[in-house]
């Protein structure tokens, strides 16, 4: 009986590590990165000096970890309607626009249909910080 025991021990302790494998594979796919692609829309407000706030709207298309597409951005005097690159890694996600003179950079995260972070835009020699907020449209 001490062989036929510790065979079925060894069977049982198999089974008990292939099915923790799997429940790590469906972790691990619950983990991956949500896709981007589509149109966000919300709010953005700078808590730099002064103080001021807006509404934006992006779409984006995703492709693997990288992101493109474009902004328009309302209640700025610097930003209007720019093209945006980025990257997301997990629920990390950031992207920037740079054109002439003009430099935003947008850093956040994404959850469910909410992509929320913090921005630092320059505009010729002057830098403002803030937040936004939005919304899968």
């Amino acid at each position: 009986m001490g062989k036929h025991c510790s065979l079925v021990f060894a069977v049982v302790a198999a089974v008990i590590a292939l099915g923790a494998g799997q429940s790590g594979a469906t972790v691990a796919a619950k983990q991956s990165t949500p896709s981007l692609t589509g149109t966000w829309s919300g709010t953005w407000r700078r808590t730099s000096a002064p103080p001021t706030q807006g509404t934006m709207q992006i779409t984006l298309q995703q492709k693997g970890k990288k992101l493109s597409g474009s902004e328009t951005v309302v209640g700025s005097a610097c930003l209007t309607t720019h093209d945006v690159t980025g990257k997301v890694k997990g629920k990390a996600v950031t992207f920037a626009v740079t054109a002439t003179g003009i430099h935003a950079s947008y850093s956040g995260a994404v959850a469910g249909k909410k992509l929320s972070g913090t921005l630092q835009v320059t505009c010729g020699t002057a830098t403002g910080t803030g937040d936004f907020s939005l919304q899968r449209a």
